[in-house]
């Protein structure tokens, strides 16, 4: 006796199909609930009130370089971190000091021929 396979009215005559949508999705299950439990595992996590009571303590950890979640009704809601402030922008004034020197000269540099092209010959 030949065993038929219920497969979904969209994947019916495509087994294929069906397989590789069954396995990414088990792999993507997998890969959400070990992110969550990774998240939860190395990360402390604390409620609202929890946050709240002991804000100076979890601020000094966070500066110390260690992540913490705050979270609403037992639910991940902001992960909290030490502020990096952004590396300060290359320095423009004189960045290519030494680099090439300007002539003693520059300000009368061509002023003739700047001279006949404004005003003619």
């Amino acid at each position: 006796m030949k065993r038929r396979c219920n497969l979904p009215k969209a994947h019916q005559g495509n087994r294929l199909e069906f397989a590789l949508d069954f396995y990414l999705e088990m792999v993507l299950f997998t890969a959400c609930r070990d992110h969550e439990s990774v998240m939860q595992k190395t990360i402390p996590q604390f409620n609202v009130h929890e946050a709240k009571s002991n804000l100076s303590r979890l601020i000094e950890m966070a500066i110390r370089g260690e992540p913490f979640i705050i979270a609403r009704a037992g639910k991940p809601v902001v992960i909290v971190r030490a502020y990096e402030p952004p590396p300060d922008p290359a320095r423009r004034v004189g960045f290519l000091k030494g680099r090439y020197s300007v002539p003693a000269d520059f300000d009368s540099m061509g002023r003739e021929e700047i001279r006949t092209l404004f005003e003619g010959a």
